[in-house]
């Protein structure tokens, strides 16, 4: 054999290995072929722990969505409470039946706050110009 020649094992150039032809029975730890099936192992292992870790991650992450979603629809009923109770203040104010209210009514600015936090029909900058 020849410095130029090579012996392939699949796909790999074993040809410094002075036990090629026995393969899997070489006892050269130093090996080309060994160190390969090694390799391809422990790759395999981190593929497969690494596929675990991103399943819990993604458990996680349900998770944590799905309490955040709780919360954000807690804030939305808190949010309906307090807009029944700023309408049923403004139906009984004073200015309201005289049709004075206006931007500087305490009521109208939360009903307002309200409905940006609700993203409900209140112009932004954009739409307002």
């Amino acid at each position: 054999m020849t410095d130029k020649e090579q012996i392939i094992i699949d796909g790999v150039d074993v040809s410094r290995c002075t036990y090629v032809v026995c393969k899997a029975t070489c006892k050269n730890t130093d090996c080309y072929y060994k160190q390969l099936q090694r390799k391809t192992a422990e790759c395999e292992e981190l593929k497969e722990l690494l596929r675990l870790r991103i399943n819990d991650r993604i458990e996680k992450l349900g998770r944590a969505i799905e309490r955040r979603n709780i919360k954000i629809d807690k804030y939305k009923q808190a949010l309906d409470e307090i807009e029944k109770y700023q309408k049923r203040n403004c139906e009984t104010c004073v200015f309201h039946k005289t049709h004075k209210c206006g931007i500087s009514c305490q009521t109208f600015v939360i009903l307002n706050i309200i409905n940006k936090a609700k993203d409900i029909n209140v112009p932004t900058q954009k739409d307002g110009e």
